[in-house]
């Protein structure tokens, strides 16, 4: 203490490494759109979540385009990313992966459809993300809820990603909360120079708490 005033001596605070990996959201807000309704009848039961990491089974038919709606109380500003079970992406967001380097999108035709204005949107696919990657420590950085680690429901609390267990993806769905999307830092610059990336979060793996 000097003066009267604590100092904290720089080299006793813990260096925090930030990961070459981020979670990736959209940036909702109340001027978005959101999607009222979902193809979920037009496809097979077993394919309306789209979280496994896996291929689609080639023998199993999706009808194109996947149609969307959009009723009057959620209409607003078209966002580059629609996450869900099924998620969709602009075609400009798909591009930009793919820029990046990202070739693990498995692809589908998607319309989506403003039911009160009868304006149809094309320009979105619905994308099947294949890819999923177990966090390198999983028992420390995931808190199963009031101890029951049985109930795979938690929270992180940090998420640690080798490199080797990436295998050389740079986009996946995390194994221990598989509605996780998980970009390398070299897709977020890519991204983060688009004009539309204002709609986007990226949240390093490292400070991830949910």
């Amino acid at each position: 203490m000097s003066n009267g005033k604590f100092e904290i001596d720089k080299d006793e605070i813990p260096h925090r490494e930030l990961s070459d990996y981020y979670v990736f959201h959209n940036a909702l807000t109340e001027e978005c759109a959101r999607l009222t309704t979902r193809p979920w009848g037009e496809l097979p039961r077993r394919q309306r979540s789209w979280y496994s990491g896996h291929r689609i089974p080639v023998d199993v038919v999706i009808s194109q385009p996947l149609k969307h709606e959009i009723e009057p109380d959620d209409e607003g500003v078209m966002i580059p990313y629609f996450s869900a079970a099924i998620p969709l992406m602009s075609h400009a967001l798909i591009e930009a992966f793919r820029e990046a380097g990202v070739d693990n999108l498995e692809l589908y035709q998607a319309v989506i459809d403003e039911t009160r204005t009868g304006r149809k949107y094309e320009d979105y696919s619905a994308v099947n993300i294949i890819g999923l990657v177990t966090s390198t420590n999983p028992q420390k950085s995931f808190e199963p809820i009031l101890g029951n680690q049985s109930s795979g429901a938690g929270w992180f609390k940090g998420i640690l990603i080798a490199p080797e267990q990436a295998q050389g993806l740079l986009l996946f769905r995390l194994a221990e909360s598989v509605d996780l999307v998980i970009v390398h830092r070299c897709v977020k610059e890519v991204v983060e120079k688009k004009a539309f990336s204002s709609w986007l979060r990226f949240i390093n793996a490292t400070d991830y708490h949910g």
